[in-house]
């Protein structure tokens, strides 16, 4: 005799409430659910509870989800398996392959965008979500697209917003599609975000990041320092890189190492990054790649950031000793860097690659004013600026006679 086990799920607020209702009859109807939200309002506690619901309600079902980055499918990952461990729901959980079996036999799968053509070939039976869509390129979600086809299982794309155009403002702004939009006018979000905090977020943050993140409203493709540079997308032109730039992180509070390259035209052809990657690990496949690039005529490498050990043990892992140019960067340095970036978007002399994230961090730069002066970059709680570092440092290799030391101009 066949016995039912029933599971009582947590509670739900209003606005996770509402979008529920309706996603939880989404099962083989191939109907598009879209969830637009401002930032720390429980967009993950919710996805990890739809993925727990088709899991369970729909035996033999396997649900997908793809996030931005790898990093971030790794901790949904390990946080819905510390939830499960103790339930004896689970059959295995295998967090190198991104696969949890339950003893029901439904799977759940966490992907990263970055995988790029690697995710072809899936499909899916319950649900694919894709997680803070608007820093996932057109490309991935065209890839996603046919998993859903022979089951018409249903596509949960959430996100905080970002600019007005794109797969996920466009999804968004399809009538056939289901919409639900998280906002301060129709919830209360005091348990998330106090008065208080509301107030102090409009005075730090920029209008650009204060209407994404906390109002969770469309901007323009437009950042107050770098401008209009969506107009600075390309194609290259060649993949032959000759220049790069190194932003270093150990990896804290999900800081990314950014290794950016860009050919003779000033084009980026090329970028590693990883948040989660041990340092010695960093250093031996940046120097891999390094390796791989014997046309590299230097590389930017921030000194007071990567640090004297690992840098040594950098300069012995490449062949070529010669490309990695260090250098300590002092603030007034680091604003000549960012300074000449800023001239390469205005008069359209650089050449960027579609990187959602490398695009909302450029939107989100601002000017920082200190006791003496000013500097640039974002703020760490909200967005980070690895990408758009490392791509200073490397269009800064550009400047005639690096090599060896750099020599500042004075402005």
């Amino acid at each position: 005799m066949k016995k039912t086990l029933k599971i009582r799920l947590p509670k739900l607020t209003e606005w996770q409430s509402d979008a529920f209702h309706k996603i939880k009859c989404g099962m083989n109807t191939g109907r598009n659910f879209v969830i637009k939200s401002p930032r720390q309002v429980g967009k993950t506690y919710f996805l990890k509870y739809v993925l727990t619901y088709y899991a369970l309600k729909f035996a033999g079902s396997k649900s997908v989800i793809i996030e931005p980055v790898g990093y971030a499918a790794r901790r949904i990952q390990r946080e819905m398996f510390k939830s499960l461990k103790k339930t004896r729901l689970l059959e295995s959980n295998n967090m190198t392959d991104g696969l949890m079996i339950f003893k029901n036999g439904s799977e759940l799968h966490f992907h990263s965008a970055e995988q790029g053509d690697s995710l072809r070939g899936l499909t899916v039976s319950g649900i694919l979500i894709l997680d803070e869509a608007a820093f996932i390129t057109d490309d991935v979600y065209d890839i996603c697209l046919p998993f859903c086809n022979v089951w018409r299982a249903p596509k949960l794309i959430v996100s905080s917003p970002l600019f007005k155009q794109g797969f996920f403002f466009n999804e968004f702004s399809d009538e056939d599609n289901t919409v639900f939009d998280w906002n301060r006018d129709d919830y209360d979000f005091s348990r998330f975000l106090s008065e208080e905090d509301y107030k102090r977020y409009l005075k730090k943050y920029t209008k650009a990041k204060f209407t994404t993140e906390v109002l969770g409203d469309f901007i323009e493709a437009w950042s107050e320092v770098f401008g209009n540079f969506k107009a600075c997308v390309c194609t290259p032109d060649d993949m032959a890189p000759v220049y790069g730039g190194l932003d270093w992180s150990t990896g804290s509070d999900n800081d990314e190492t950014v290794l950016t390259l860009m050919n003779k035209d000033r084009q980026v052809v090329y970028r590693w990054a990883t948040a989660d990657t041990d340092p010695v690990a960093q250093v031996n496949i940046i120097a891999s790649i390094i390796n791989s690039f014997p046309m590299l005529k230097g590389v930017y490498v921030e000194e007071n950031s990567i640090g004297k050990v690992y840098l040594s043990m950098l300069r012995k892992a490449v062949r070529n000793q010669a490309v990695i140019h260090s250098h300590d960067t002092t603030n007034e340095q680091k604003r000549e860097i960012v300074e000449d970036l800023i001239v390469a978007f205005e008069q359209r002399n650089i050449g960027i690659d579609n990187d959602p994230m490398l695009h909302a961090q450029l939107a989100g730069f601002q000017i920082k004013k200190l006791k003496k002066g000013y500097t640039y970059g974002n703020d760490k709680d909200s967005t980070h600026d690895d990408r758009v570092d490392s791509l200073a440092f490397c269009y800064y290799m550009f400047k005639p006679a690096q090599t060896g030391t750099v020599g500042f101009s004075k402005r």
